[in-house]
């Protein structure tokens, strides 16, 4: 049977992993990179479709819509958390690379009032002279 005392036990491990996700070599690396303060997060994917036994997965070859979900799940500051997410991003693809990105934004205009760069929606287009 796990008792409380057990999970505390193991806590400063797992706290410890969750920082390192998101320095150089973690998953999450571009998350804590140039922050100026200290980010622990875990990433992963949810597989929206069944494959076969032996068949390997080419994001590439399957529809959009049948391509994995990014998630990523993180608190900053790590050292004194002020802001938790979980992020999804449906057929995204990989949580570091997709979903990474978009927390970062969130912990930066959450802890350091920076806010977001305008990014090009979908579909649109530069008008003449931009």
């Amino acid at each position: 049977m796990l008792r409380s005392a057990h999970v505390w036990l193991a806590a400063p491990t797992a706290f410890a992993a969750m920082i390192d996700v998101t320095k150089p070599g973690g998953t999450a690396t571009r998350v804590g990179q140039g922050a100026p303060y200290l980010v622990a997060g875990k990433t992963g994917t949810a597989q929206v479709v069944g494959m076969k036994a032996g068949e390997k997965y080419d994001e590439k070859k399957v529809k959009e819509r049948h391509r994995d979900h990014a998630l990523f799940i993180a608190y900053a500051p790590a050292d004194n958390p002020k802001v938790a997410l979980a992020i999804l991003v449906e057929n995204g693809g990989h949580g570091g690379s997709t979903a990474g990105p978009i927390a970062r934004e969130v912990f930066d205009f959450a802890l350091l009032g920076k806010r977001p760069e305008r990014r090009q929606k979908l579909g649109e287009e530069d008008g003449p002279g931009d």
